[in-house]
């Protein structure tokens, strides 16, 4: 499995609503782009929830991979979609967070990151650091975003087979928030030593089941009233 020609790249994902919203605030896109046969994915984060949310999101994402399949550089692409983006004038942050991903037939992954938790790679039973650059993106309107400037996690590596790499919005490091159990949070240690153990276990899980089970246990902290999408 060595030849990148024979590489097998799964996606999968699964996501819940916030109790009593029936629409989703978080949007994962992902395509394969026909002409070079990169693997494109996107994950954004509306703020707060429901349909407003859904539509910052489903804006951010779709630009995303848009942008990347036509090739604007990675960087470039997250610096058009932050001085797009409409932002909160009394907290200073945008109104939708995003992780993406490019994985490219030779195994190349590149990632940026802005204001989502970090994601998680796992490879041999091993969860693995990629070396992160952080990148200052000045916004242009000062007037609508005068608090901050956004600072993005950009990272590149070379892809192995049976790599597991797992990103997630905040509903799932924050579940069980105010609870006995978890009163911060389940927290993202406590998120990455279930990611690992779920896969020890199961070595053979699929993307998808994977993507489930997180989710599930994080709707278990919130005693399966979603707190957050």
């Amino acid at each position: 499995m060595s030849d990148a020609k024979k590489t097998f790249i799964e996606v999968g994902h699964y996501q819940v609503c916030k109790h009593k919203q029936r629409a989703v605030g978080d949007v994962f896109l992902s395509q394969k782009n026909a002409l070079d046969g990169r693997v494109i994915t996107a994950l954004s984060d509306g703020l707060g929830s429901g349909i407003k949310a859904g539509v910052l999101a489903t804006l951010t994402a779709t630009m995303a991979t848009r942008f990347l399949a036509a090739d604007i550089p990675m960087r470039r692409a997250a610096e058009i979609i932050m001085n797009t983006l409409p932002v909160c004038k009394e907290r200073g942050i945008s109104y939708a967070t995003f992780t993406l991903v490019d994985i490219e037939p030779n195994n190349t992954v590149r990632i940026i990151e802005y204001d989502n938790p970090a994601y998680i790679l796992i490879r041999q039973e091993t969860i693995v650091e990629p070396i992160r650059d952080i990148t200052k993106i000045e916004r242009k309107n000062k007037a609508t975003s005068p608090k901050r400037d956004a600072e993005l996690q950009y990272s590149r590596y070379l892809a192995r087979p049976g790599d597991r790499l797992v990103f997630f919005s905040d509903g799932v490091t924050q579940a069980g928030m105010g609870s006995p159990n978890h009163p911060f949070g389940w927290g993202y240690e406590n998120v990455q030593t279930f990611i690992l153990e779920t896969i020890m276990k199961n070595p053979d899980i699929s993307a998808r089941k994977l993507a489930k089970t997180i989710v599930k246990e994080a709707l278990l902290h919130d005693d399966n009233k979603a707190k957050d999408d």
